[in-house]
């Protein structure tokens, strides 16, 4: 499923659809899928709904795209390799970045919201 999840998020950000939010949402749910945890599962789905407009407002500047196709198959290779200490560091990694481009885009308006 994961490996689905990913072809199709890559497909996503390949062609500018507008479900990239609902591929990014897929593709992360799809690696914490096999966590035996539902309450972790339904609050990462419901972050990952909230979150989808970011996401699209996110990728917009070009070479994004990029990134994120990057990022999403590093995070695959360590999840497919079950290394857990890398997949929490490129996890970390990603969304730290994500957040610091949408801070440097939105501007500090929207700062003390995120």
């Amino acid at each position: 499923f994961a490996v689905a999840a990913h072809e199709a998020i890559a497909r996503a950000l390949g062609t500018h659809t507008a479900d990239v939010g609902q591929a990014n949402r897929a593709f992360h749910t799809a690696l914490v899928a096999p966590n035996p945890r539902p309450i972790s599962q339904e609050f990462l789905k419901r972050l990952h709904i909230l979150s989808e407009r970011y996401v699209r407002v996110h990728l917009d500047p070009a070479g994004r795209e990029k990134r994120a196709q990057d990022e999403h198959k590093a995070l695959l290779d360590a999840w497919l390799s079950r290394n857990e200490h890398k997949i929490a560091h490129i996890a970390h990694e990603h969304i730290a970045a994500t957040l610091r481009d949408l801070r440097d885009q939105l501007g500090s308006n929207h700062q003390d919201k995120m």
